[in-house]
């Protein structure tokens, strides 16, 4: 009679202890009301602000436009360019060419080119004129007419530009209230060896905020 005891008595232990590891892992839709300080029915403009001030807390960085597709011509581009902090210009043609550029203080930072691996040059592209050619340094204001001027030329017209995700320290890009859904992540620290880390999509309609739909896991890391 103790050994079935005991046995029981081990058995609501682990059931106990099962239970509280899975709870540490959750799902969480919010409908109404606000979630640390995203408020629902918030316009997309008003929910950037709001990423920006959680940003401080949180440390966001950054916030994707999910389902934006890769732009064809920089026509596409127009005014849009001030708003990030990179473009990446991709052409797959038997071998995948990539050139990315990175902005900081409003003016080119660094220019990279190649495949998989990509080294850094000092402009781009280094067969044009110096006036059409994209250099360090560039105002960033000064990009588009030179991206314009790029793309008359056949060799460069196929490239596909992409923009990163938005970075929370630049403004507002107007743009980002023409798609539907946006994603952020953010990791804390629980305790010893234990990071929690939240992934958030924000869900738009009708030109409100109308979601928020939050995944929270936690997971153990080894320090060497």
């Amino acid at each position: 009679m103790k050994i079935k005891i005991t046995y029981f008595l081990a058995l609501f232990v682990l059931i106990i202890s099962s239970c509280k590891k899975d709870s540490s892992n959750y799902s969480e839709t919010i409908k109404k009301g606000n979630k640390w300080g995203l408020s629902i029915g918030s316009t997309p403009e008003m929910v950037y602000a709001q990423l920006q001030k959680l940003n401080q807390e949180k440390d966001i960085h950054s916030v994707s436009v999910v389902y934006r597709q890769s732009y064809t011509k920089p026509e596409e581009l127009k005014n849009k360019l001030p708003f990030y902090n990179a473009l990446t210009l991709e052409k797959a043609s038997g071998q995948t060419d990539r050139i990315v550029i990175e902005f900081k203080e409003d003016k080119v930072s660094s220019i990279y080119t190649g495949g998989g691996l990509l080294n850094e040059v000092k402009e781009w592209p280094q067969n044009l004129p110096d006036d059409v050619t994209i250099h360090q340094n560039d105002l960033v204001a000064t990009m588009y007419n030179k991206l314009v001027a790029i793309y008359q030329v056949n060799d460069y017209n196929q490239y596909k530009l992409t923009l990163p995700d938005k970075i929370l320290t630049k403004a507002f890009d107007a743009d980002m209230a023409n798609y539907k859904e946006w994603a952020f992540e953010f990791a804390k620290n629980v305790g010893a060896n234990v990071s929690g880390r939240s992934s958030v999509r924000l869900l738009f309609e009708n030109g409100k905020l109308n979601k928020i739909l939050h995944q929270y896991q936690e997971n153990e890391f080894v320090i060497d």
